[in-house]
């Protein structure tokens, strides 16, 4: 009875354990199909799991076009990048690496960013394409592009062919066509040929100007010292005026005459009569002139002579023995009245006169 007992028993352990095993058996198969995707949430997602978008759709070499692709994905692509990269949200991929600078004879990557919204990511990657027909661009690993650390985990998006068109082949054009004549504004070619016309005339009036110069140089040299002569002439008749306005005794009026008149002389005909004496000053004129005075010149400077004369008896017989001959109106040192006023305008006269040698050509 006991033993029966016993083995009744025992069946019944062997039938737990049995149940015990399809149980766990049942829950492998229910746990890892669940688990199996959880653990490949951080893989590279499979070509056909990225939408890729061309934008525009047409493009043809020489265009600026991006190219869109999305995905999901769970990795925070922010986190691992090097935060200087990291501006507005988005993550400034390294343009310079050899994903995008390996086919550089076919396109041009000129800027990449990716975007990530939770777990949908968008790499915008701006081209400009070198060829025509299909374009193959190189898988990119994300962390490393991001400036991640060496030993974060790869994650490769692999990219479609993208065919670029020819514009050849759509226009049905076999040809290259010449180069157009640039597009003119109205009235442009009329202000291009006034502006051609007058360079002309600049030009032909330099070369005149560089052929004449000297004849230029002289000419405005004359024109200068004939200015410079009328207004020495001027400024003399002035001060001749003034000094005989002015209240001064014989002798100052004399002295202020003569240094008038010397100035006067000494400018017109370049070389100084400070020190020449009355009786020298004629010879000194002619010498300068090359005795090429006219007979008008001439009786001037006989007058200017008598006028030196006359002034320096006054400045310097005061008081002599000569001043006191008779008739005292001769020999006087004193000028008599209205001696003065015949002085200035006998000077005046003769300062006419000698401007006229420039008139005539007397050199001076």
């Amino acid at each position: 009875m006991a033993t029966a007992h016993s083995g009744l028993h025992t069946e019944i352990n062997k039938k737990r354990l049995r149940c015990t095993l399809h149980t766990l058996l049942l829950s492998l198969v229910l746990v890892l199909p669940a688990t199996a995707p959880a653990a490949a949430q951080g893989d590279s997602p499979a070509q056909d799991e990225v939408r890729q978008v061309l934008v525009p759709r047409e493009v043809f070499v020489g265009d600026r076009a991006e190219l869109r692709c999305t995905f999901q994905s769970q990795m925070d692509f922010a986190a691992l990048a090097d935060p200087s990269r990291v501006k507005d949200g988005a993550i400034q991929l390294n343009t310079h690496a050899d994903a995008f600078t390996r086919h550089a004879g076919d396109y041009t990557v000129e800027l990449a960013v990716l975007q990530q919204a939770g777990t949908t990511c968008t790499l915008i990657i701006t081209f400009v394409p070198w060829k025509t027909g299909q374009l193959h661009f190189e898988a990119c690993d994300l962390p490393a592009l991001c400036g991640a650390a060496e030993h974060a985990e790869p994650f490769l998006i692999h990219f479609s062919p993208v065919e670029i068109s020819s514009l050849t082949e759509k226009l049905s054009v076999s040809a290259v066509r010449p180069p157009a004549p640039p597009l003119l504004l109205p009235g442009t070619s009329y202000a291009l040929w006034i502006c051609i016309v007058v360079f002309l005339l600049l030009l032909v009036a330099t070369g005149i100007l560089l052929a004449k110069f000297s004849a230029l140089v002289r000419c405005a040299t004359a024109i200068r010292e004939s200015a410079g002569y009328y207004w020495n002439a001027r400024s003399a008749r002035r001060k001749l005026f003034a000094l005989g306005r002015k209240k001064s005794t014989d002798v100052q009026f004399a002295e202020q005459w003569q240094a008038t008149m010397r100035a006067y002389l000494a400018y017109r005909f370049g070389v100084p009569f400070s020190s020449a004496t009355a009786k020298g000053i004629a010879p000194l004129i002619r010498r300068v002139t090359g005795n090429m005075l006219d007979i008008e010149q001439e009786n001037a400077v006989s007058s200017l002579t008598s006028l030196f004369i006359r002034t320096d008896y006054i400045r310097f017989a005061g008081g002599s023995i000569d001043s006191r001959m008779l008739p005292a109106a001769e020999h006087e040192a004193v000028f008599t009245p209205g001696e003065r006023n015949s002085i200035i305008a006998l000077s005046c006269q003769v300062i006419a006169a000698l401007e006229s040698s420039a008139k005539e050509g007397v050199p001076v």
